[in-house]
């Protein structure tokens, strides 16, 4: 690491809040990366812990203040100061006043939501009936005298009071104690996130830098990624009446899945060919198509995805979840089998995206719902002497794209040239450009691999290098690139989902023997 501190500048994924990347040079916060996506919670990444991380939303305000003016319209008294589950005293005291104690918020959705809160009987109450509403669809709980958290699951269209009752009927002076109410999109309660005068938010929020630890990785990458739909409504709800089941049944909210909750259904095959289908999209354009699997038995099970029959992928699930995708030349009917009656299958995460590969996860909970492409971006400037030159180091690893002579990401110089990185859909390529001289050639490192790049140049050439091996040099003088002014990131779908796992300048043409190193894996 000690040829780092020459650097003047170097990005390595770690620190992040939203809106921000931060740099570990220089210290002082010029480096720092801000970071924008869109107004809402679409995108996802996989976190240290191994699931996806989606942003997440209690839509309720005023979540465990049930006093307040927002809990309306409501029958009873609310006193806080109880005994919470966590052992603190922040639960309350909700007490009849007459026979129909209630607790509403008014709102108005769509699409599939959960409603959950913790709940116990005191005294006269143990045993009594405790109901989740939204609107008229409701789901009976019995209450105990132990804390218990009830939830309930149900599609929300237009204005509808959303919250709960107790007793049916209940007697004055009647007691429940509650703590922690909660309304989300999806179909199971996650965890609690307290609000107050506005909406709770946590995990990826709108401008939060994604840090990835896809396939394991102990260090993560910034994940960037195009803008993409996901065209599928219920990506997670698959008994929905829109996924058409043909000789197999669904349980929703069957297992764990890859985000760590129990979401995902239960597919069983009643016979031989079960397929559930999703008819979606638009024709005349390239759509990917991609879902989670998982075998729920002891044995494998077989099975593929396709298009109604068009470009067919096959797959064979086994205990650990797998992420399987198909892309086909124009939409068509999307579809999941299972080969052989009686098998049966988990399934979390549908998505169908136009596009020739899949990017990360978008989840859906009514419509289809679009992430907007990450963008980085950084106020570092620097000059450059061309009398000992500069070099760039960076580490990447994407899915596919299509690949350009344009780089993708490239430092600018405000009078015209630049130096980074790009592809030609198969291999990483380098590019140095100083508004009259320009270099662009072309590696063997794969862009489906982790490869280490670097570029140098001074005024009496450059080189080029990949994974520890020069691939380009020569005597070009670069002498009239002698400034950072901007940093460019290209955010179309020629770059795939790009990982990168690092960006470090360094002030001065690094030696061979440098460059070799820094870029051996």
């Amino acid at each position: 690491m000690s040829i780092y501190k020459s650097s003047s500048l170097a990005m390595i994924p770690t620190a992040y809040k939203d809106g921000k990347l931060y740099s570990i040079r220089p210290t002082d916060g010029s480096g720092d990366f801000t970071f924008s996506r869109g107004s809402n919670l679409a995108a996802t990444r996989v976190a240290s812990s191994g699931y996806i991380e989606k942003g997440r939303e209690n839509l309720y305000t005023q979540s465990n203040n049930f006093s307040h003016s927002d809990w309306t319209p409501k029958a009873g008294t609310f006193t806080q100061g109880e005994t919470d589950p966590n052992g603190g005293t922040d639960a309350w005291a909700w007490e009849s006043t007459n026979t129909d104690p209630f607790l509403y918020q008014s709102k108005n959705f769509t699409g599939v939501h959960t409603l959950s809160i913790y709940v116990k009987g005191v005294g006269s109450t143990i045993g009594a009936d405790f109901q989740i509403r939204t609107g008229n669809n409701l789901k009976d709980i019995t209450l105990t005298g132990d804390w218990q958290r009830v939830q309930h699951f149900g599609v929300l269209s237009g204005s509808v009071n959303i919250g709960f009752e107790y007793g049916n009927p209940a007697t004055a002076g009647d007691i429940v104690h509650i703590y922690a109410a909660q309304l989300e999109l999806g179909t199971i309660a996650t965890d609690y996130i307290d609000s107050g005068a506005s909406t709770g938010k946590a995990g990826i929020l709108e401008d939060m830098p994604r840090l990835d630890y896809s396939g394991g990785a102990t260090c993560p990458a910034l994940l960037l990624e195009p803008q993409r739909t996901n065209d599928i409504p219920y990506s997670e709800w698959f008994g929905y009446s829109g996924w058409a089941k043909t000789r197999c049944t669904i349980t929703d909210n069957h297992a764990i899945s890859p985000e760590g909750f129990q979401n995902a259904a239960l597919m069983t095959a009643t016979g031989d060919d079960a397929r559930l289908d999703d008819q979606v999209g638009s024709s005349g354009q390239k759509y990917t198509q991609s879902i989670y699997v998982k075998s729920a038995q002891a044995t494998n099970v077989a099975g593929q995805i396709d298009f109604a029959g068009i470009a067919a992928v096959t797959f064979t699930a086994n205990q650990e979840w797998q992420r399987v995708e198909t892309t086909n030349d124009s939409f068509h009917r999307v579809r999941i089998r299972i080969t052989n009656s009686g098998d049966k299958l988990l399934v979390y995460g549908a998505q169908l995206e136009a596009g020739t590969y899949a990017t990360s996860y978008i989840p859906t909970f009514g419509s289809a719902v679009t992430r907007s492409s990450d963008k980085p971006d950084t106020t570092f400037t620097s000059s450059i002497d061309s009398s000992v030159g500069f070099t760039i180091l960076g580490e990447f690893k994407t899915n596919g794209g299509g690949g350009t002579s344009s780089a993708f990401f490239e430092f600018r110089q405000a009078s015209g040239g630049y130096i980074g990185f790009g592809s030609n859909g198969a291999t990483w390529r380098g590019r140095l450009n100083d508004g009259s001289a320009n270099e662009l050639h072309t590696s063997s490192a794969s862009i489906l691999s982790t490869a280490k790049l670097a570029l140098a140049c001074d005024g009496d050439g450059f080189s080029m290098y990949a994974n520890g091996t020069q691939f380009a040099n020569g005597t070009t003088d670069f002498s009239a690139l002698t400034s950072i002014a901007s940093l460019f990131k290209r955010d179309t779908e020629e770059f795939g989902s790009l990982r990168n796992f690092q960006i470090v300048i360094f002030p001065s043409r690094l030696t061979e023997t440098e460059l070799a190193s820094l870029t051996t894996l």
